[in-house]
């Protein structure tokens, strides 16, 4: 691994150079194009040159700062950051067969934050408690091979991050880098699911419908690169059936994603909830997610996006289970703040309810009680590649001996 501490660049640093700098400027908050980069505005022709090649580039350095205004622990701010770094190459364009694509995502993340500022089980800030156990390392969390099977089917094949694949949903999603920061909202855990899979996911498209199958190891694979051991512990199976459409003339969406899995031995490690000694081993375990969601109001700068409504809901059971239900909800906002078109809001409400064998797991005398929590964050951009976002939450951890807790914070993201 590449160490690399001279990136430590404090988020607060950050904040007051984004503050400094000028005013916002117009576009689409949700989706980054090469116009909205820094490298995009000051040299332009030469990422149109890399795309005629088949190569898209892109970098995001991220900064956090978060404090404790009240609950148990110390009221200290803590700041730390990332920075990401992906690569998609088109192989047709390359010259080198049809159809085909090869994704990288590296992260390298530092700083004094732990992301689980609040004291409770699920991580406040997804940014800087992912990638898992490395901390001031270079990690390579998405290594795959994509190919079209015909129009309508995509396949996936290698180490894939599946925070890579809902990045741009208006309400979830967004890596913790942009919108929400709790992992209620970023990627609401059910289940032991690992953060990085390895594996391969079957995706295809039916007029309004969309399915997709995945078949991946159930051990967390954010530091390994090779297929050893693969499926030893078992199989990790999930399926999602998603309608997309129009409701009363605007855009909404409602899917249905069932997983089953089979592993001989459970653990926490690498799934982004606190770490626990081997839960009770477990032949198999199921959970089951709803999800839907539907624009409210139309934005006029941005088509397609707006002030929407959005909803998931679960239930799980088994063994390798520490989720046994799970809500999370709320209201996403683009474009829709009156002379101000690239700004984003978010507002939403989790409940979680954790397994009696995780509470065993951790601590036998530990007093559990269902995880709840709300977040409210505004993002604005300052220039079209440099974005700061407020974020206020509000946690009630699952350990009854924990103060209900305020968590205020502040991120800077620049888009190279």
């Amino acid at each position: 691994m590449i160490r690399l501490r001279s990136l430590a660049v404090p988020a607060a640093l950050l904040a007051a150079f984004a503050l400094a700098t000028g005013a916002a400027c117009a576009g689409d908050a949700g989706t980054i194009g090469d116009d909205d980069t820094l490298s995009g505005e000051a040299a332009p022709a030469e990422r149109r040159r890399l795309a005629d090649l088949g190569l898209r580039v892109r970098a995001e350095l991220t900064g956090y700062s978060q404090r404790l205004l009240s609950g148990t622990g110390s009221g200290r701010p803590e700041q730390a950051g990332r920075f990401d770094a992906l690569i998609d190459l088109d192989t047709g364009r390359a010259g080198l067969w049809a159809g085909g694509g090869l994704h990288a995502h590296f992260e390298h993340r530092f700083g004094d934050l732990t992301g689980r500022i609040g004291g409770g089980f699920l991580p406040s800030n997804v940014g800087v408690a992912l990638p898992l156990l490395s901390d001031g390392e270079w990690v390579a969390t998405s290594m795959y091979l994509s190919q079209r099977l015909g129009e309508s089917t995509v396949l996936r094949i290698g180490k894939i991050n599946p925070l890579d694949l809902i990045a741009r949903e208006p309400f979830f999603g967004g890596w913790g880098m942009h919108g929400f920061m709790n992992m209620a909202f970023v990627a609401p855990p059910i289940g032991a699911t690992p953060a990085v899979i390895m594996g391969a996911i079957l995706s295809h498209a039916a007029g309004p419908m969309r399915f997709s199958l995945m078949i991946a190891d159930p051990e967390d694979r954010t530091r390994q690169y090779g297929f050893a051991g693969l499926f030893r512990n078992g199989v990790d199976v999930s399926s999602t059936g998603l309608w997309v459409g129009e409701v009363a003339g605007r855009s909404s969406y409602a899917g249905l994603t069932g997983t089953w899995k089979s592993k001989d031995a459970a653990d926490t490690s690498g799934t982004g909830l606190p770490s626990t000694p081997r839960l009770p081993a477990g032949t198999q375990a199921w959970n089951v997610q709803l999800q839907g969601g539907h624009l409210l109001r139309e934005s006029a700068a941005l088509p397609g996006r707006g002030l929407g409504v959005h909803a998931r809901a679960g239930i799980g059971e088994g063994p390798a289970n520490p989720v046994r239900a799970l809500f999370a909800g709320g209201l996403s906002g683009h474009g829709v703040v009156p002379g101000r078109p690239r700004d984003a809001f978010g507002a939403g409400v989790y409940a979680y309810r954790f397994s009696d064998t995780l509470a065993a797991a951790i601590d036998p005398s530990l007093r559990l009680r269902d995880e709840r929590g709300a977040e409210v964050f505004y993002s604005l951009p300052v220039t079209r590649w440099l974005r700061v976002t407020a974020d206020v939450q509000v946690i009630r951890p699952a350990d009854a001996s924990k103060r209900t807790a305020v968590v205020g914070g502040l991120r800077t993201n620049v888009l190279f």
